[in-house]
């Protein structure tokens, strides 16, 4: 169960796991959060033409990451769920 995990710099043992699931947990939903929230933004910067390019191109780009970044991490602590229901 011991072993090192890059993310949190950190040895993940017994007796931290519970605080690895919440930082899992919690980074999440705030990149679901960030995702369902911004898409308004999104829409309204794609749909006007006046919009700076450097602010457009800042806004798809930050969209694009919590996109990904949420997918990895909700998957990552899903499975480890799996790994306690187990």
């Amino acid at each position: 169960m011991d072993h090192h995990c890059p993310w949190v710099a950190n040895c993940i043992g017994f007796y931290n796991y519970k605080y690895f699931l919440n930082m899992l947990f919690y980074a999440s939903i705030t990149c679901q959060m960030i995702v369902f929230t911004s898409n308004r933004v999104l829409t309204l910067v794609l749909s006007k033409e006046d919009v700076d390019y450097r602010i457009a191109y800042f806004i798809v780009t930050a969209y694009v990451l919590a996109c990904v970044f949420g997918f990895i991490i909700t998957g990552f602590f899903l499975f480890h769920l799996w790994l306690i229901h187990n």
